[in-house]
């Protein structure tokens, strides 16, 4: 296995993340996410580069910020994506982080229901 720290990101088939679709249930989750969820910038991260990704340093830590929304994440098509990410490619914020993931591919994906059930942690 490759070498890095895992880093747990929201993402659909294509590796695009779940803000900006056009899902209702997404944009509700958008709408509440805008209100109490920072953006990277407004969580201690400097200017977001355009090819860096969002992700969480714990499946806790994702489930934790997607709280309340897993249901649809799981409807429309989402899963968590683990990927290993060299220490040097990582920003950290208080919240979450943001990741150069260049030609990175996900090594293992995970349902964003545990078995069947939302796991509210």
């Amino acid at each position: 296995m490759t070498s890095g720290v895992s880093v747990y990101r929201v993402e659909n088939w294509r590796g695009a993340g779940p803000y900006n679709h056009k899902f209702t249930e997404l944009r509700r989750m958008h709408d509440a996410h805008h209100k109490n969820r920072p953006h990277p910038n407004e969580d201690g991260i400097a200017k977001l580069v355009k090819r860096e990704y969002c992700g969480f340093g714990s499946r806790e830590d994702l489930e934790w910020w997607f709280r309340g929304h897993k249901r649809s994440l799981d409807l429309t098509g989402f899963n968590i994506a683990v990927y290993k990410v060299a220490l040097n490619k990582i920003r950290f914020g208080h919240r979450q982080l943001v990741f150069a993931r260049g030609d990175l591919l996900p090594f293992e994906h995970l349902p964003i229901l545990r078995n069947g059930r939302i796991h509210e942690s």
